[in-house]
C-alpha cells in the first residue's frame, strides 16, 4: 500500500514526517529549489553518481543562499542507498514490479511508452502537488526523462514557478541506436516489464528481433515525450553540445542548455597524483581499465565489441594488460576476454574505492559503439589524468583530440596499431598532461558554477 504523506528529505536534514509550516523560521529569505528524481537511477549507476555528486556539491556550497528539497520518486522497493552524500534516501512510497510492468503494458494500447507505466504513479503526482504546494519553490529540478513526468502536473499548478529539466541524454536516441544492434541488457524496459510479467515471457523477450521492435517502439514514443518536456519546460539540459543543437531545431524557441558536470580533479598538474596514504605506482606495463555498469544495453554492446576483438589481441605482440571493473559482466564475455590469459587481462567485479587502480593504470578503455549524451567514464578518466582509448562513439561531442588527451580506434587492426604507439612512457606522460589539462579547462568547479546558477536562476 502506498503512503499518504510523501517522502521528502531536506539537504542535511530528514523531514519524512511532515513539512514544517513555520515557513519564516525555516527559509530566512532563502530562495528554495524543489529536486524532484529517482534514486533507482542515481545508486547503482557510477556516471550517474559521478554527475550527481556534482550537482549536489554545487548546491552545498549555496547552503547560505537556498534551502533543497528533495522527493524521491522511485516506485520499486530497492532504495536504501544515499544521494551522494548528502542526506538519506526516503521513497515517496513502495510499488510492486509486477503492478508497474502490468501497467506499462496497459500503456502500449494507447501508444505510451514502457518508461510511462514503469515509472510514473497517480499517487506520486498528487503527493508531489501537495510538498509542492507546501514547499512554495522558487524553481523545479525534474532529474532524466522518468521524473519528468511528472513536470505538467507542476507546471500547471506553479504557472509562474522557474522550471529545470535535466536530460542525461536524448533516451529515444539511444534505442534508436540499440533498436539496429538489438542490443540486450538487465536495464533495458523491456526486460524490467517481461521479468516481472512471467519467466516464459522473460525467455522470448530475449528474442533479438523481439528486442529490435521494442526498442523501435521505445524510440518512437520517448521521442514524443521528450519534445512535449522540452516545450514545457522553463530550461532543458543535455550533456552533449550536438543534442542540444538538435533540441533546439525539433522544438524552436526552447531554451536547451548542456548541462556542467562538476568535479574535483585528482591529478596534481601532469603527474597523475597518488591517493593520500597508498603507495600505488604505475603498472610496469600497459595497464587499460575498462569501466561500466555491464547490466545496461549499451554497455554490454561495448564488451561485445572489445570480445570481436579478442582473436587479434590474442596474436598481438605488444604488451598490455585489461584490467575490467562493474557488475553485471556476462559469463560468456568473461570467458572470451579470459581467453587472453591471466597476465592480460582481469576482472574485479565491483570496486567501491577505484583509486588505486586508477592510479596505476595507464589508459581507461572505452570500447563503445552505441552512445548518446557524454561518455561520464572518460570525464572520470581525465580527472585522474588518464587518457582514453576510444571509438568516435565514445568521444562524440566531447573536447577530445587524439594525441592530445587520448588515442582514437575503430577496429581490432587499429586498436592493436594504437596499442603500440601508447606503450611508450614518454607518450604516455604527454597524454596524461592532455588529459589533465582537458578535465581543467571543462569540468573542474570554476567552469562550471556560474553555468548551474544560470540554469537554476540563481
Amino acid at each position: 500500500m502506498e503512503s499518504s504523506s510523501p517522502g521528502v528529505v531536506f539537504l542535511g536534514q530528514d523531514y519524512t514526517r511532515e513539512l514544517r509550516s513555520d515557513r519564516a523560521r525555516m527559509y530566512r529569505g532563502k530562495k528554495r529549489v524543489l529536486i524532484v528524481g529517482s534514486t533507482d537511477l542515481i545508486t547503482p549507476n557510477a556516471g550517474k553518481q559521478f554527475v550527481w555528486r556534482g550537482f549536489l556539491d554545487y548546491l552545498k556550497s549555496k547552503m547560505a543562499e537556498i534551502e533543497v528539497l528533495y522527493i524521491d520518486t522511485s516506485v520499486t522497493d530497492n532504495n536504501s542507498s544515499v544521494i551522494g552524500d548528502a542526506a538519506p534516501v526516503v521513497t515517496l512510497a513502495e510499488r510492486s514490479r509486477s503492478m508497474a510492468a502490468l501497467q506499462a503494458l496497459g500503456g502500449v494500447l494507447f501508444g505510451n511508452p514502457l518508461q510511462l507505466g514503469l515509472w510514473y504513479s497517480r499517487s506520486h503526482a498528487k503527493s508531489i502537488q501537495k510538498a509542492a504546494a507546501e514547499f512554495d519553490p522558487d524553481v523545479v529540478v525534474f532529474d532524466t526523462i522518468r521524473a519528468g513526468l511528472y513536470l505538467r502536473s507542476i507546471k500547471e499548478q506553479l504557472p509562474d514557478t522557474r522550471i529545470t529539466l535535466f536530460l542525461d541524454d536524448l533516451t529515444s536516441l539511444r534505442y534508436s541506436q540499440l533498436a539496429k544492434t538489438a542490443g540486450r541488457g538487465a536495464a533495458s524496459p523491456l526486460d524490467r516489464v517481461s521479468n516481472s510479467v512471467s519467466p516464459v515471457i522473460y525467455a522470448l523477450s530475449h528474442l533479438p528481433a523481439l528486442q529490435r521492435i521494442a526498442y523501435a517502439y521505445e524510440a518512437a514514443t520517448l521521442s514524443r515525450w521528450e519534445r512535449r518536456l522540452i516545450e514545457e519546460a522553463g530550461v532543458t539540459t543535455l550533456m552533449a553540445e550536438q543534442e542540444v543543437d538538435l533540441s533546439k531545431q525539433l522544438v524552436p524557441g526552447a531554451d536547451v542548455r548542456v548541462m556542467p558536470v562538476r568535479a574535483k580533479s585528482r591529478a596534481n598538474g601532469c603527474v597523475r597524483a597518488s591517493s593520500p596514504g597508498r603507495k600505488a605506482e604505475r603498472s610496469p606495463i600497459p595497464e587499460y581499465i575498462v569501466v561500466g555498469d555491464w547490466g545496461t544495453a549499451h554497455n554490454r554492446d561495448a564488451l561485445m565489441h572489445l570480445c570481436e576483438m579478442v582473436p587479434a589481441l590474442k596474436e598481438a605482440s605488444i604488451p598490455f594488460a585489461i584490467k575490467m571493473l562493474g557488475r553485471g559482466a556476462p559469463q560468456e564475455a568473461l570467458n572470451s576476454l579470459s581467453s587472453l590469459g591471466e597476465a592480460r587481462f582481469s576482472y574485479h567485479g565491483y570496486v567501491p574505492d577505484l583509486r588505486e587502480l586508477y592510479t596505476k593504470a595507464w589508459y581507461s578503455l572505452v570500447p563503445v559503439r552505441v552512445a548518446t549524451g557524454v561518455r561520464v567514464k572518460v570525464i572520470e578518466a581525465w580527472s585522474w589524468g588518464l587518457p582514453v582509448l576510444t571509438t568516435d562513439a565514445g568521444v562524440r561531442g566531447m573536447p577530445f583530440a587524439d594525441g592530445v588527451n587520448g588515442a582514437m580506434f575503430a577496429d581490432a587492426e587499429s586498436l592493436i596499431e594504437a596499442m603500440g604507439r601508447l606503450a611508450d612512457g614518454e607518450v604516455q606522460k604527454r597524454l596524461a598532461c592532455g588529459a589533465t589539462e582537458t578535465f581543467s579547462n571543462n569540468y573542474d568547479t570554476a567552469a562550471t558554477d556560474s553555468k548551474y546558477a544560470g540554469i537554476l536562476g540563481l
